[in-house]
C-alpha cells in the first residue's frame, strides 16, 4: 500500500510540473490594462528574446502591405479607392501574442474563439504614368493605442497587351505609430505575373520582406530583431466598370486571407 501511495504521489507531482511548466507560457492568463477600451500594443515584462523573435515572424505577415491587384497597372491618371480586410490564424495564448499585447479585461481576447486575427485596412492608389502606379495603405483601431501607414510603387517593365499578360516590380514600405513600448518597421519587394481573362486577372508572385522590431520600454532589455524572410502570392482581381474586387492568399510562416472591394474611376 505504501509504495501504491508513493508512485501517486510521484506522479501527481510530475504531471503538476508538466501543467505549470506548459501554462507559464501557453496559458489563458493575460496581460490587462484598462487604459485602453480593445488590445493594445503593450510589451509585458514576461516577454523572452525567442518570443520578440516569434511575434516579429508572425506580425510581418499581417503588416505586410499587400498588392491585391495584378501586374497590370491602373493607367495614368486613374485611382483605385479600396476597403479590404485581412484574416490571419493566431495562437493569441502563446508569449509571443501574450506577451506584446495587452487587454482591458481579463476575458477580452485578440482573435476570439476562432483564433482569426482580422485587419481592416483603406487603401488608395493612382496611375503616374501608363506603367507605374502609386499608393498608400491605412489602417487604425480607435479603441487601442496602433494604427500603422504604408506606401508602395509598382512598376510593369513587361506588358504584352496581345495576350493579357503583365509582369512588374514592385516596393512597399510599413511603419507602425502611436505604440509607445516599441518600434517597428517593414519593407518588402515583389515580383508579379498576371493575365487577364476576361473581367478576371489572376495574378501570382513571390516578395521579399524585410523587418525591424525594437523595443523602447524599461520593462524588458531586449535586443533589436530584424528578420528576412519570403512569402507566395496568389490572388485573383474582379473588374466591371468602376467595381473591383480581389481575393488573395500570401503563403508564408503564417498564412494571411485578404479580399478587398472597391472603385476605379
Amino acid at each position: 500500500m505504501k509504495n501504491t501511495q508513493t508512485t501517486k504521489i510521484i506522479a501527481l507531482t510530475f504531471l503538476t510540473a508538466i501543467s505549470t511548466a506548459s501554462f507559464s507560457d501557453e496559458g489563458e492568463t493575460v496581460h490587462t490594462n484598462d487604459r485602453w477600451e480593445e488590445c493594445a500594443m503593450d510589451i509585458n515584462p514576461n516577454l523572452t528574446q525567442s518570443q520578440w523573435k516569434q511575434f516579429n515572424k508572425n506580425f510581418s505577415s499581417i503588416l505586410y502591405f499587400k498588392p491585391m491587384s495584378g501586374a497590370k497597372p491602373l493607367g495614368k491618371g486613374k485611382v483605385d479607392i479600396s476597403l479590404e480586410m485581412s484574416r490571419t490564424k493566431i495562437d493569441e495564448h502563446s508569449g509571443a501574442w501574450k506577451n506584446t499585447f495587452s487587454h482591458p479585461e481579463e476575458d477580452h481576447f485578440l482573435a476570439g474563439d476562432n483564433h482569426q486575427l482580422q485587419i481592416p485596412v483603406l487603401t488608395a492608389r493612382v496611375g503616374i504614368t501608363n506603367d507605374i502606379d502609386a499608393g498608400i495603405t491605412y489602417t487604425k483601431n480607435p479603441g487601442a493605442n496602433y494604427s500603422w501607414m504604408g506606401m508602395d510603387a509598382k512598376y510593369a517593365f513587361h506588358q504584352d497587351k496581345s495576350r493579357g499578360i503583365s509582369v512588374a516590380t514592385r516596393l512597399s514600405t510599413v511603419v507602425i505609430m502611436g505604440v509607445e513600448d516599441f518600434d517597428y518597421y517593414l519593407a518588402a519587394a515583389d515580383l508579379l505575373v498576371s493575365k487577364e481573362l476576361g473581367m478576371f486577372t489572376p495574378y501570382a508572385g513571390v516578395t521579399g520582406i524585410v523587418s525591424s522590431a525594437n523595443e523602447t520600454t524599461n520593462e524588458v532589455n531586449l535586443d533589436r530583431n530584424t528578420l528576412a524572410s519570403v512569402e507566395a502570392i496568389v490572388g485573383t482581381q474582379f473588374q466591371w466598370n468602376y467595381l473591383s474586387v480581389a481575393a488573395e492568399a500570401d503563403v508564408a510562416r503564417t498564412n494571411t486571407y485578404s479580399v478587398k472591394i472597391g472603385a476605379i474611376f
